[in-house]
């Protein structure tokens, strides 16, 4: 969805297709005040889900990197406790693996 926002100018030309199509009207493409009105509020509609949603990702993998420290220090909290040691070991590195494979995965996707 995100990927989409960004080629918005290929989402207008989709929709004045459509609108086109439906209407069977050419006259539309004549009208310049019509076609540069719905691209302004277009534009503007698909800026504003953008930045809602750029915020929404950045506050989803902030609470995401609070909810992977609070867990490391929880099982570090169990090593320093005489718990069982390997086990504190081995999830403290399956929690920072899954963390980096979840930020590779994000970086080329």
């Amino acid at each position: 969805l995100l990927l989409l926002l960004y080629y918005f100018d290929i989402i207008i030309i989709i929709i004045i297709i459509i609108i086109i199509i439906v209407t069977r009207d050419t006259s539309i493409i004549n009208d310049t005040r019509f076609v540069y009105i719905w691209i302004s509020v277009l534009h503007q509609t698909i800026s504003i889900i953008r930045s809602i949603l750029f915020v929404y990702f950045i506050i989803c993998y902030y609470c995401y990197f609070v909810l992977l420290v609070h867990r490391v220090f929880f099982y570090l909290f169990l090593f320093f406790t005489h718990e069982s040691r390997s086990y504190c070991v081995a999830k403290i590195f399956s929690q920072l693996e899954v963390h980096l494979l979840a930020s590779i995965y994000n970086y080329y996707n």
